[in-house]
């Protein structure tokens, strides 16, 4: 079950909602009977919190999948939050703040976020931090589950071997139990983007290393162009590891760490990469990458080439949808998000179908941006007038 309940409707007084009530709607503490019933029969039961939205996830044999379905459905239902147990979701809560912060590759992905979209709801952590926990009110609670956790801000997804009809039949049934007041339109959030060159340099005295993270603004989930933009994420992180060996063949070793990734939400998108090497790197690994996109954004990608990326990807998919999870998780991205695409097979369509030269007109997109440079580091003072982007 996926609704549009994330972090980033969050306002005022109100930061750290969203990702509280996903820890109060799985707690065995609150749920006791209903998770019990799930989880004595060998089901299991996770909760993730996006910017967009929230999700819960429930897998069971088929045999007691209407446990699972009535557990979903009473998350709507308004119930009374104790103090104590407020408490102690928070102190769990601020524990994986910290536990974020101390690993390095988390930390700056959501360090990111600050350079993408400052002074914004966005620029804060998912979670928010640890004051806005701690400050976090019980009123406040209430009024977020009451404006978002409605039923036309959800969608419900299930896979597997299932009677649709009686699937179907006990949430209409349910509904008809417990009336539910429509919730107002949720506008499509929007934005202001940062179109200057920023610079984020933060201090990490416990690594000898140095993160660096590389951000562009993308496309959401319902814009075409995510297609080209994913495959170009995939050659580019390609090409990147061969200019990374031709010019120096110490620089690339097992022990390092580079990602490229296109990632597409319901209301914004980011192209961004990754990397952790020593500081003497950092330097010439920004000019390899801006070099790198150049050179895309000048030249059509050649068919093996793009084939190879998109024969990985097509199987990443079906590997994917092999698992019921996944299945179910991916299509409730697809309905929540009222995409054009509605089945699985048109997602995988529309990647084969992507032109090189609209691979290539990504990268222009691209080139045209001014990026975002986050870096973690224990040297802030050698590598802050360093940092240039022609």
């Amino acid at each position: 079950m996926r609704g549009l309940a994330g972090s980033n409707y969050e306002e005022g007084n109100g930061i750290g909602c969203a990702h509280l009530l996903e820890h109060f709607h799985t707690s065995k503490l609150f749920y006791k009977q209903k998770i019990n019933k799930i989880i004595n029969y060998g089901g299991r039961i996770t909760g993730t919190t996006s910017r967009d939205d929230v999700a819960y996830l429930v897998k069971s044999l088929k045999e007691y999948y209407q446990f699972s379905l009535d557990y979903l459905l009473e998350i709507f239902l308004e119930k009374k939050f104790e103090e104590s147990f407020i408490v102690q979701i928070k102190n769990n809560i601020i524990q994986e703040i910290r536990q974020n912060i101390n690993d390095p590759k988390k930390y700056i992905m959501r360090l990111a976020y600050q350079n993408l979209y400052p002074g914004q709801r966005f620029s804060k952590f998912n979670t928010g931090d640890e004051n806005d926990i701690k400050n976090l009110k019980i009123d406040s609670i209430y009024s977020f589950k009451r404006d978002r956790y409605s039923p036309d801000n959800f969608v419900i997804t299930a896979c597997g071997d299932i009677d649709p009809k009686l699937f179907i039949q006990t949430i209409k049934s349910f509904f008809v139990k417990n009336v539910y007041k429509k919730s107002n339109k949720i506008k499509k959030l929007k934005y202001k983007k940062n179109k200057q060159l920023k610079i984020l340099i933060q201090k990490n005295e416990d690594s000898d290393q140095v993160h660096l993270k590389i951000d562009f603004y993308g496309v959401s989930s319902s814009n075409k162009s995510k297609y080209a933009y994913l495959l170009l994420s995939k050659i580019l992180k390609n090409k990147l590891l061969k200019s990374i060996q031709n010019y120096n063949s110490k620089f690339y070793i097992p022990t390092y760490s580079i990602d490229v990734n296109s990632f597409s939400s319901n209301t914004y998108g980011l192209l961004g990469a990754y990397i952790c090497m020593e500081d003497k790197y950092l330097n010439p690994f920004i000019e390899i990458f801006r070099k790198t996109l150049i050179s895309l954004s000048r030249r059509k990608i050649s068919s093996s080439e793009l084939n190879a990326v998109k024969n990985n990807i097509y199987c990443d998919l079906i590997f994917n949808l092999e698992k019921t999870s996944l299945a179910s998780d991916f299509y409730s991205e697809l309905y929540l998000y009222d995409s054009a695409v509605k089945s699985h097979s048109d997602e995988l369509n529309n990647y084969l179908i992507c032109q090189a030269s609209s691979i290539q007109k990504a990268a222009q997109n691209f080139c045209k941006q001014k990026p975002k440079i986050t870096i973690l580091t224990n040297n802030t003072v050698m590598m802050a007038p360093k940092i240039i982007w022609k």
